[in-house]
């Protein structure tokens, strides 16, 4: 599973990065693409699709994890409305590890099947609080890497 932030949706805009395979977005970055989409006066491209939309996905685990990760961590601002994009990608990387745990526990000995997470980011304080609350459990990879 490819998970994009918003530098990365700003790297596609500015590089007309073309796509070819499919990514994820949380609702937050969405909500910060749409502020992208303007400055940059283009479309976020149809293989990048917010996770919330996919029955995989399980919302509530997720939310579980957005509310300790929006206690743990500072730098959000109410009034300005940002900081939480951070928060939201750490979110689904500790979502994204939880279910594949579980899933690998409950595979058979001859399905050896595991995605691979990786998270496109260039912001370091976000790769050092994603490595802090899920280890190597991830790759991040940077918006060049597309």
């Amino acid at each position: 599973m490819k998970i994009l932030d918003t530098t990365t949706i700003n790297h596609i805009f500015k590089e007309d990065v073309l796509l070819e395979d499919t990514y994820f977005i949380t609702p937050c970055i969405g909500d910060e693409v749409v502020t992208a989409e303007i400055v940059w006066d283009k479309k976020v491209p149809s293989d990048i699709k917010d996770i919330f939309q996919e029955s995989f996905f399980n919302q509530s685990l997720y939310l579980k994890n957005y509310f300790k990760m929006l206690n743990k961590y500072g730098g959000r601002s109410f009034f300005n409305m940002s900081g939480f994009g951070d928060i939201s990608i750490i979110s689904l990387a500790k979502t994204l590890v939880e279910l594949e745990k579980t899933s690998a526990q409950n595979r058979l000995p001859f399905m050896e099947y595991e995605e691979e997470i990786l998270i496109y980011t260039s912001d370091d304080g976000l790769k050092r609080k994603i490595v802090k609350e899920v280890g190597t459990d991830v790759k991040i990879l940077l918006p060049t890497q597309l």
